[in-house]
């Protein structure tokens, strides 16, 4: 009788308990910038709202675009997400941005550290902060500039060459697939590394199957997906050899190879497949591209000729940007004209598509306009890359490698996208309208494609394929 009467009382005491946290939390964000909140469930009525009108599977990124701009909230406000998500401070605008990326750097949330952490391992760069984040970026960074990139010309030449060859007799592929064993070996062959066979696969069923670590409630699915995730790094990282770089363990350099493999391999081959969408539904596009490319009679020094092929890269990832920012505020409140704005026990959010689709910075968002990247636009409203000390180390060679890959196949094959178009969903974008659900990103390591990218590939008449010069030949 006692015991049972202990019991009841331990339960009420956690009921209590809970009722007065619930309370606290949701009392926080009376009177703050947001969208319509509720005293029981926060923004988690307004999210599950806008997530539903969505395919199912898809990144929040595009329902908080969408709620920005129908309730036209300002450059700073609030998401109350507990407890079944973080509580977040929205940095939607340039300036607002800037604040946690560029003119300071705030260190990497530990959300990022609770998903990648456990699965690729808590010494990738990407999760780190201190004196071990600048170790790493000190060993590494030197082989991603500029100048290291053009070194590996070659080699991304003759991978693009070999996945030319792969689609000449292919009608229907998985476009997603075929790019990513491009950027795979791409990635591999840079960082000298060599993995066995079958890596990329595993590594390709792990970045996947991190949707399910960050796109689900469901804690029994987390753990799940999160289990199998690491089964398949674990496979894919035996046996791998790593060359000695800076004095590191070899621990800690295969989980950093792992890293930059899926980081550098998944995202470039998913912008790549949404180029090569977009330039299938729009001619006038493709066609321009097409004549640049005739232009051009050597591709080592005419890549810098590529300038409408590379406003093409740049507005496919304005308009589907591989990620949002998270990061931990190092003080308790931000500064940000003239106002003053809590930020304990929340995390900063820097939306990048949410700025990518602001009309205030770029005319008519929503849709494909290569051309605008060929004059000025504004930079710090466009971070496809991030900016600042923590933006992407693989930047420079993600765009080396695009260039190079749509250089040697846009001239060779046509692509149309095997997949049915949709009516109009949210207003920032028609693009459903043209290449179907995957206008809606999925969440993986980062955001990509829904799904498989079926398109079906026919070689043109005249096929020119790319060594280290140009060689055409006709097609019978």
């Amino acid at each position: 009788m006692f015991f049972a009467h202990a019991v009841c009382l331990a339960a009420a005491s956690l009921v209590v308990a809970g009722v007065v946290r619930l309370f606290t939390v949701r009392r926080f964000y009376r009177g703050l910038p947001g969208p319509p909140h509720s005293l029981l469930l926060g923004h988690l009525k307004i999210i599950g709202e806008y997530m539903q009108r969505l395919p199912p599977g898809s990144h929040v990124q595009a329902a908080i675009t969408q709620i920005q701009q129908d309730y036209n909230l300002p450059d700073i406000f609030y998401l109350d997400l507990w407890p079944f998500g973080p509580r977040f401070v929205v940095c939607s605008g340039a300036d607002a941005a800037a604040i946690t990326t560029t003119v300071s750097t705030f260190p990497q949330s530990k959300l990022v550290f609770d998903v990648l952490g456990p699965t690729i391992g808590t010494t990738f760069i990407e999760v780190t902060n201190g004196s071990l984040w600048k170790d790493l970026h000190r060993v590494f960074a030197p082989s991603l500039t500029p100048l290291s990139v053009k070194g590996y010309h070659d080699g991304i030449v003759d991978e693009a060459a070999a996945l030319h060859g792969r689609l000449q007799d292919v009608d229907v592929v998985d476009l997603n697939y075929e790019l990513g064993k491009f950027t795979f070996a791409v990635v591999c062959n840079v960082l000298s590394v060599t993995v066995k066979h079958g890596a990329y696969d595993l590594v390709r069923h792990a970045t996947r199957r991190m949707g399910d670590c960050l796109g689900s409630n469901n804690p029994i699915t987390q753990w799940f997906a999160s289990r199998d995730v690491k089964r398949c790094l674990k496979s894919a990282a035996a046996g791998m050899e790593v060359l000695p770089r800076g004095g590191l363990p070899e621990s800690v350099l295969v989980e950093n190879a792992i890293g930059f493999i899926i980081a550098g391999s998944g995202t470039t081959a998913d912008i790549l497949s949404y180029a090569f969408m977009l330039l299938g539904s729009h001619p006038d596009a493709l066609k321009r591209m097409r004549d640049e490319h005739d232009r051009v009679l050597d591709l080592r020094p005419g890549l810098k000729e590529l300038k409408y092929t590379t406003a093409v890269i740049q507005e496919t990832m304005r308009l589907f940007p591989v990620g949002m920012v998270v990061r931990s505020p190092p003080d308790a409140t931000i500064q940000h004209r003239g106002k003053t704005y809590n930020v304990e026990n929340q995390e900063i959010m820097v939306p990048s598509h949410t700025l990518h689709y602001n009309p205030e910075y770029f005319d008519e968002p929503g849709k494909f306009k290569p051309e605008r990247f060929l004059g000025e636009f504004p930079r710090n409203a466009y971070r496809p890359f991030e900016r600042g000390l923590r933006s992407c180390l693989g930047q420079n060679l993600a765009m080396e490698e695009m260039r190079i890959a749509l250089f040697t196949l846009v001239r060779s094959f046509d692509f149309e996208l095997q997949e049915p178009v949709m009516k109009q969903r949210f207003g920032h974008t028609e693009l459903d309208t043209k290449i179907g659900v995957h206008a809606f990103q999925s969440p993986g390591f980062t955001a990509g494609p829904h799904g498989p990218v079926m398109m079906r590939v026919t070689r043109r008449r005249t096929d020119c394929i790319s060594d280290h010069r140009i060689a055409c030949s006709s097609v019978e």
